[in-house]
């Protein structure tokens, strides 16, 4: 009992526990901004769910719903609010209707925040600017307050842009916010506002203010597109981007123009406007506002409008101003606190005036009808630029009209370039001295023409290039073309980016076209066109369309050739032609053309029409006689010369025209060719007159034509009696007619003759035919043929029956018609006949390089037969056939050699044999190269090698390197190829170079080596002889100078080059100095003041007068030279390896010796006494080196 009770306990905890379980992981999330999708995770034993939304407006209208679900996800979104906040619980439901608790609560939302725009209006004509009216609903204040959860964050930034309805964005950057407007009391809160923040922080209805007139300058643009846009990253947003509309005007003054409403101005008010400075300005009492117009003197025209308005009030005034320029004042007076404000604003009516311009020489005119009550017109102009975008205006002249029209002729304008005029009327200004001056409304285009200049030049065989004079306000250039018509095709157009030229690629030749371009605006419309140019690309165009054959008629052939010329001068010249008939390599005669009226013309020099296609008729039959060429030939027209009428033709450029190869048949009777279409011609264009052509063949009509141009058809079966000669005419319904005669083939069958498994029964397939009889009697009896077989779509039937083993038979075959009837007369038969049980022959052809050993000469049906092949030294197997009769029989290959089974008949054995491409290997060398004259070569083949030794490098060896030996070349580079493959070694080594050393004069040079390698240094000891020094170094490699350097020791060396080398050098006698000493009662002069060694020196001695020479002196450093007396008291010395001082003592003529210096003596002077110098002065005698001598 106890146990019972236990469990009865644990089953009714179960239950409980199953029933309390509750969703776990209840997730609310945003799938768009449509709805919230609601998750959580399953339940065992869940039958279903139960969810419970509760949601929230922007005024915190609860709601709450209760949804029933059989799965573990809830899409909510038809009776969500928008913007809004939902909280989501979740209950499991089990099959006995139980409930688990509620889960965990998840809040979500669709939709944060909505905006729209209410209206924008515009403070105008006052201040030119605009409100913004907007209802901004928000859920994210509320998050705090019903779920205690931190506020999402606000959007990232809010933008303002304006777009006018030509897509100009106008900058806003001077904005503000007011606060709402509240029935009791109106508070301006006014806070400027950085363009692209956040501008909202609460739900309501708020006002944005857009100083327009601050941000732009002085812009008329109805229809300009307000859009406020938010930068939401978190898609919160009902809707991103919102946009409204609203007419931008901030003009000074502000102008309506006649026909804008009529001309009744509306003019808006509002009381908050009264004091914008004033941060907060109850109005319970009301304001006065009075509105009125004045002109210059501050004389009032026109109270328009005097109340009492309250806070919460605006509205619109409608007013209609005078011609010209007015001031309009407002005026409010705050009764609570006496503040008052002014606004004040000029508002100019004026006419609309509609220009025109005209081009007239040298100048645009603009006119205009004078406008009443405006007496006084403001010219203006700016340029249209190709793209489209305009240029400032700028005044070009102030006109006062004395008549009803004004008129102004600007020749300030460039050609080539679009202007747009508009005239401005001045009124007086009311409220200063001078006018004031209306903005451009309506203006007009006008343009002085450039004059396009067009020129068009031939490019190629079919281009023309056309390029014109450049229009400085084109935006595009659209090319025309007159093909001879009349009529103007467009057939380019090039945009002005893309410069003034345009190629006309499809120029066809022989025609001259007439091009014009024209310059359109970016309007598309035509500003003006260029001259129209006649050109062409080629005078002619010659083409070979069709050569045709009149088979099977009468042998001629018809050449239709095209041929149009644009030579419409005397002096473009007349081109002569010549047609020549071409089979294969020779050259047929042609001598009888004519054209197709009849009218006979020279094969060799005739003319054409040069207005398109054209016949000319070969008489081939009689020209060549009886002839097939089934190759077909090719017949050529080209141009033997222009024959001008005034000597100055143009030149044909055309060249040789030739037709497709056509095969020609000018038999008398025409065979028709097994497998190919017979083709019939039949042209009406060959009768005169006749309208229509008929074919009979054999006497059936077969076909008829009304074609103007060549017709073709076939015949067959069908038309031609089989076997026979069929006859063809030809009628025209003029009564001329045409006949011809073709053969058709004959049919071929055969059977075979000792095949071991069957008779096998062959023919030719017949056009048309597609079922054959086979018929079959034993040879030699004379039976009836017996029909064996029906065969259809083949040329083959076998034979297999067993009779056919012991006897012969004789067989036909017949072609069948259609409905299965012969299509001829009984054929002679043929005899076939089954193998027997023999052997038959293996015969081997004889083969050269080789032999094929059968292992047996004969063989019965299907035995295997095996052949030994064996190439010659230095070839191999090319080609192996066993051959049945012409049947080719399969053969493979097995170890030990080919096998093939034998057929029913005997076989012939034939062997090919190729000679072994050997390969022949370069081996890789240093300092040098080795190529060959082929790649691989045959046994016996001689191979010729090149041999390129590097820089410097000589070859030093070369060998061939064969499988079985190594053979040296020492004779040539030439080998000759053996039975295997070879490799090729080369050894390369340094040149020799040799140095020659050219004798030299007057020195020598020296070598440190008589040889030397490419890169080696040589060096060089120079010696000068006595006497002479060195000068110049030559060291040549053939033509080329080495270049020498000088060594620290005076030697010379160089780089040995790729080459032998001559050196020379030349010396140079030295100049050595002659100095003379002053003497005393003389002078000693030299007939040169250098000297070289050997070369002989005259000195002239001049004695004072008194004086004779007494001794003279040369000396070489210590060395005394000898001189030579000569007469006339000249003296000759011998120039020595080295300088010389002369020196010379003159004595008294009176007596000998030397006298001492007297007491008056001064200078000092040198005399000679007993070979010693001395000294004499102031007489005294002194030694050489100053010592007085007693």
């Amino acid at each position: 009992m106890k146990k019972m009770l236990l469990t009865i306990g644990f089953a009714i905890i179960a239950i409980v526990g199953a029933i309390a379980q509750v969703p776990t992981n209840v997730q609310a999330t945003r799938g768009d901004t449509t709805g919230i999708t609601v998750t959580w995770d399953a339940v065992p034993d869940a039958i279903g769910y139960e969810i419970t939304a509760e949601t929230w407006d922007v005024a915190i209208n609860r709601t709450i719903r209760t949804i029933p679900v059989g799965v573990c996800q809830f899409i909510d979104r038809d009776d969500l609010p928008k913007p809004g906040l939902a909280r989501y619980t979740v209950r499991a439901v089990y099959a006995d209707g139980t409930k688990s608790a509620e889960s965990d609560v998840a809040i979500g939302y669709a939709v944060l925040e909505t905006m729209r725009i209410l209206g924008v209006s515009t403070r105008q004509p006052w201040n030119g600017k605009v409100d913004i009216d907007v209802e901004y609903k928000t859920m994210r204040s509320r998050f705090r307050e019903l779920f205690r959860l931190e506020n999402p964050p606000y959007p990232d930034s809010v933008s303002i842009t304006a777009r006018t309805a030509d897509g100009e964005l106008l900058p806003v950057r001077s904005l503000t916010k007011e606060s709402p407007l509240d029935y009791d009391t109106y508070t301006v809160n006014r806070k400027t506002l950085q363009n692209g923040t956040a501008l909202f922080s609460g739900s309501g209805q708020q006002r944005l203010v857009w100083d327009a007139d601050a941000d732009t300058a002085e812009v008329k643009a109805p229809n300009t597109i307000i859009t406020i846009t938010v930068a939401d990253k978190g898609n919160i947003y009902a809707q991103t981007t919102v946009s409204d509309t609203a007419d931008i005007n901030t003009t000074r003054p502000y102008t309506i123009m006649i026909g804008e409403n009529d001309t009744l101005m509306p003019i808006p008010w509002a009381a908050r406007w009264a004091d914008e400075a004033s941060t907060s300005l109850n109005m319970q009492d009301g304001s006065d506002f009075k509105l009125v117009a004045y002109t210059k003197y501050a004389t009032v025209i026109d109270t328009i409008h005097r109340e009492t308005m309250l806070a919460d009030e605006e509205g619109t005034f409608i007013w209609k101003p005078d011609y010209g320029v007015t001031v309009l004042q407002g005026l409010f007076s705050n009764r609570a606190t006496h503040a008052k404000t002014t606004y004040q604003s000029m508002v100019m009516r004026s006419p609309e005036i509609s220009p025109t311009v005209e081009h007239i020489p040298g100048a645009l005119k603009v006119t205009w009808t004078v406008a009443a009550g405006c007496t006084y017109y403001q010219i203006v102009r700016r340029t249209l630029k190709p793209d489209g975008t305009r240029g400032a205006w700028e005044n070009r002249m102030g006109v006062s009209p004395s008549a009803s029209s004004g008129a102004y002729p600007d020749i300030g304008v460039s050609p080539g370039t679009t202007y747009e005029f508009a005239v401005c009327p001045k009124y007086p200004n009311p409220m200063d001295y001078g006018y004031i001056t209306a903005k451009p409304v309506v203006w007009a285009m006008g343009r002085m023409p450039v004059g396009i200049v067009l020129d068009a030049q031939a490019v190629g065989q079919d281009s023309i290039h056309l390029t014109w004079t450049h229009v400085p306000d084109a935006y595009r250039y659209d090319v025309y073309r007159d093909n001879g018509d009349g009529q103007y095709q467009k057939i380019g157009n090039v945009p002005y980016t893309e410069g003034i030229t345009f190629t006309d690629t499809n120029a066809e030749s022989g025609i001259r076209y007439t091009y014009k371009v024209e310059a359109l605006n970016w309007m598309d419309s035509t500003t003006e066109t260029s001259n129209p140019v006649v050109a062409y690309s080629r005078l002619d165009k010659l083409t070979v369309k069709r050569i045709q054959p009149r088979f099977p008629w009468n042998g001629l052939v018809d050449v239709l050739v095209s041929y149009r010329s644009a030579r419409e001068m005397q002096n473009d010249g007349t081109p002569h032609f010549r047609l020549v008939a071409v089979q294969g390599e020779d050259t047929l005669s042609v001598q009888t053309i004519a054209l197709e009226d009849g009218t006979p013309i020279d094969p060799d020099s005739f003319t054409l029409s040069g207005k398109g296609n054209q016949r000319l008729v070969w008489n081939a039959g009689e020209d060549l006689g009886e002839v097939f060429y089934k190759d077909g030939i090719t017949v050529s027209v080209e141009c033997v010369g222009v024959v001008p009428g005034d000597n100055t033709g143009l030149a044909f450029e055309d060249g040789k025209v030739f037709s497709t190869i056509t095969r020609l048949d000018t038999r008398s009777v025409h065979g028709v060719v097994l497998g190919e279409r017979m083709e019939i011609y039949a042209d009406i264009g060959w009768f005169a007159g006749a309208n229509e052509l008929e074919v009979f063949v054999n006497g059936m009509p077969a076909f008829a034509t009304t074609h103007e141009d060549y017709y073709s058809f076939s015949i067959g079966k069908r038309q031609l009696n089989i076997w026979g000669i069929n006859t063809l005419k030809l009628t025209a319904d003029n009564g001329i007619e045409q006949t011809a005669r073709i053969k058709y083939p004959d049919f071929v069958f055969t059977a075979t003759q000792g095949n071991r498994d069957s008779i096998i029964l062959e023919w030719n397939r017949l056009k048309g035919i597609h079922t054959y009889s086979v018929c079959r009697r034993i040879a030699n009896t004379g039976d009836e043929f017996v029909e064996v077989a029906h065969v259809s779509d083949t040329t083959r039937w076998a034979d297999t029956s067993d009779e056919t083993i012991v006897s012969e038979f004789e067989y036909t075959v017949m072609p069948l018609t259609d409905d299965n009837t012969d299509v001829w007369t009984q054929f002679n038969p043929v005899t076939g006949y089954r193998a027997q049980d023999i052997a038959r022959p293996v015969t081997i052809t004889p083969a050269e390089n080789g032999t094929v050993t059968p292992d047996k000469t004969t063989a019965k049906y299907d035995d295997f037969v095996t052949l030994t092949v064996t190439p010659a030294t230095g070839y191999e197997l090319e080609q192996l056939r066993v051959m049945d009769d012409e049947t080719p029989i399969t053969v493979w290959s097995e170890e030990g050699g080919y096998v093939f089974n034998m057929p029913a008949n005997g076989v012939t054995v034939t062997a090919t044999f190729k000679a072994i491409d050997y390969i022949i290997n370069i081996v890789s060398s240093e300092n040098g190269t080795v190529t060959a004259d082929k790649a691989t070569a045959n046994m016996g083949e001689t191979v010729t090698l090149t041999i390129t030794p590097d820089e410097g490098y000589e070859l030093e060896s070369l060998r061939v390197i064969y499988d079985d030996a190594i053979v040296p070349l020492t004779e040539g580079n030439t080998f000759v190829m053996r039975a295997c493959n070879a490799a090729i070694i080369a050894d390369f080594k340094m040149i020799d170079y040799t140095v020659t050393i050219e004798p030299s004069e007057n020195g020598t040079v020296i070598a440190d080596k008589a040889t030397a390698n490419m890169g080696e240094t040589v060096t060089l000891t120079i010696a000068p002889n006595e006497g002479y020094e060195f000068d110049q170094l030559t060291i040549m490699n053939g033509t080329t100078q080495v270049a020498v350097e000088i060594t620290t020791d005076g030697k010379y060396t160089f780089v040995m080059p790729a080459g032998n080398v001559e050196i020379s050098a030349t010396f140079k006698a030295i100049d050595y100095t002659i100095t003379i000493e002053p003497a005393e009662n003389g002078t000693v002069t030299a007939d040169k003041q250098t000297a070289h060694i050997g070369e002989s020196v005259t000195l002239t001695v001049t004695p004072d007068k008194g004086y004779e020479l007494d001794e003279i002196h040369v000396m070489n450093g210590t060395t005394r030279l000898t001189t030579v007396s000569e007469d006339e008291g000249n003296h000759t010395f011998v120039m020595p390896a080295n300088n010389v001082v002369i020196s010379a003592l003159f004595k008294e003529t009176s007596g000998t010796g030397v006298h001492d210096a007297t007491a008056t003596d001064i200078l000092p002077r040198k005399v000679l006494r007993d070979g010693q110098v001395y000294i004499l002065r102031a007489g005294k005698t002194y030694t050489a080196t100053g010592i007085e001598v007693k």
